[in-house]
């Protein structure tokens, strides 16, 4: 129910989305020169090294190797398939090599981490601000039904939107770290003899939906109780990350589904509009999971909100009407 109410509020704010959009698009540009200033040197440096050449190589045998299976007859095709299944694998080690000569050398270590931490820091910041201040449009469509100008709350909330982000981007960073380890030594560090490359792939991507549905759950609350309560950072982290009594359960499960959907919608953007797509999915993605963030809010603390211009939602009776009551008419 939860996400078929998120579903008619993105719907209800779909106008934001192209807002958002044009936010995203400015800040993109920033993070891509920030990002290009500090990895094209690292790169250049990389791209001559002995293990970055075998590993292109490879890749080059990989697309020949897929080109050349040709499909006359079934002997050839299995032939051309055994070929590259087997370019792949040795691919795989190469890469694993090229990872470990990249990690070992410390001036590339610095140059990574200094890019993620100050690009993906500076690119927190400027979402979060961006989230911010699309959650005072979604709450003020579905509390009050009105429609808000993006940039004149940006400009109003400011404040309030760069405290959100300069206490969630280091812990969204922190969170983006454990995820990002996880699944390298999930890829890296078992052994392709005690786990396929195919289930590694697999498990990698469960991994990533269960941690990033994890963080969805606990941080729901977070930028709503700031919006709607009026709660001060500190009390609003402490309400989100207290989920007694809020269906984490049924928050989570919201969660897991919703990001399948999103992972699919923005893999068939790439794969059937040639990446076009992906102007409206990402923005939507973002404005999707505000949507479920404040029904999600709004359902636990019993408020009624607007999903479209005819429909209220109101808190579920907690006794049910009772059939005298039914036929009278009365509520």
């Amino acid at each position: 129910m939860r996400f078929k109410h998120a579903f008619h509020v993105l719907v209800d704010n779909f106008a934001t989305n192209y807002k958002l959009l044009i936010y995203k698009i400015f800040v993109l540009a920033i993070t891509a020169g920030l990002t290009c200033a500090v990895m094209i040197p690292t790169f250049n440096m990389i791209a001559n090294t002995p293990e970055y050449s075998q590993l292109h190589a490879k890749f080059t045998e990989i697309w020949s190797s897929l080109s050349s299976i040709n499909a006359e007859t079934s002997e050839t095709t299995a032939e051309g398939i055994k070929n590259f299944i087997n370019t792949v694998s040795v691919t795989y080690s190469n890469f694993k090599e090229f990872i470990q000569m990249v990690l070992g050398r410390t001036e590339i270590i610095v140059t990574v981490t200094l890019c993620i931490i100050l690009v993906r820091f500076i690119n927190r910041f400027l979402t979060g601000i961006g989230n911010y201040t699309a959650g005072t449009l979604v709450n003020d469509r579905m509390s009050l039904h009105a429609k808000s100008s993006f940039t004149r709350s940006l400009i109003k909330n400011l404040g309030s939107s760069c405290l959100y982000s300069i206490i969630y981007a280091p812990l969204a960073l922190l969170y983006d770290i454990i995820g990002f380890s996880v699944v390298g030594a999930l890829l890296f560090k078992i052994p392709n003899n005690v786990l396929p490359v195919i289930i590694k792939i697999f498990l990698s991507a469960v991994a990533i939906l269960v941690l990033y549905a994890l963080k969805f759950t606990l941080t729901t609350n977070w930028l709503p109780s700031l919006i709607n309560g009026k709660k001060n950072n500190r009390k609003a982290m402490a309400y989100s990350f207290n989920l007694k009594g809020k269906n984490a359960g049924g928050v989570f499960s919201t969660a897991i589904v919703m990001m399948v959907i999103i992972m699919a919608l923005n893999v068939a953007a790439v794969l059937f509009t040639l990446g076009a797509g992906l102007l409206i999915t990402i923005p939507a993605t973002s404005m999707m999971l505000l949507s479920l963030q404040f029904v999600n809010y709004f359902d636990s603390t019993g408020l009624k909100y607007f999903v479209d211009d005819y429909t209220v939602i109101g808190p579920k009776k907690e006794t049910p009407v009772s059939r005298e009551d039914f036929f009278k008419g009365e509520d």
